[in-house]
């Protein structure tokens, strides 16, 4: 399982978690694996009108077929007025409130760095 892209979630740490936006993960511990899908991208998907509300799951990006192996899970219903507008910025699941409240309302985000420009 070591060399699969399913492991590189198992083994990664939650990252960027800040307040009222976003917790990011998909970077692997293991910069091997990190170094082998490092250059893959993903297509963007149409879009199709879903809102990113909390517990939100979908692909970071950066610009056009930029996804990779990077998601991020909205931490509130209003997140970013322009977060999801973008096609890499599809949503493609969620994560239940129960969940959500147990586990990522538990998140320190003292340390979070709001570094997005969203037009």
């Amino acid at each position: 399982m070591n060399d699969s892209f399913a492991y590189r979630y198992f083994s990664a740490a939650l990252f960027r978690p800040v307040k009222d936006f976003l917790v990011q993960f998909g970077i692997s511990k293991d910069q091997n694996l990190n170094k082998r899908f490092a250059s893959k991208t993903i297509a963007d998907d149409p879009k199709v009108g879903v809102r990113i509300e909390f517990g939100t799951l979908a692909f970071a990006g950066s610009g056009r077929d930029s996804r990779s192996t990077q998601l991020f899970i909205a931490l509130t219903n209003d997140a970013w007025p322009g977060l999801g507008k973008e096609p890499w910025e599809t949503p493609f699941g969620y994560i239940s409130s129960a969940a959500m409240n147990r586990v990522f309302s538990r998140l320190n985000t003292n340390y979070g760095k709001r570094s997005v420009h969203c037009s």
